[in-house]
């Protein structure tokens, strides 16, 4: 709900924001951490460099 949110907020028209939206959250699901069993925490900060000299 926050990612579609931020979208609207951003301006963007409901069918474009659901899709960033839905883009977002997939992305940080692929890139949860692995722990435990199941599904991890989601990482949101997926698009960050995975070092600070990339």
């Amino acid at each position: 709900a926050s990612a579609l949110t931020s979208q609207l907020a951003l301006g963007r028209d409901i069918e474009s924001a659901f899709r960033s939206a839905k883009k977002f959250v997939w992305e940080a699901m692929k890139a949860a951490y692995p722990v435990g069993q199941g599904h991890g925490p989601l990482n949101q900060m997926w698009r960050l460099p995975k070092n600070a000299e990339d």
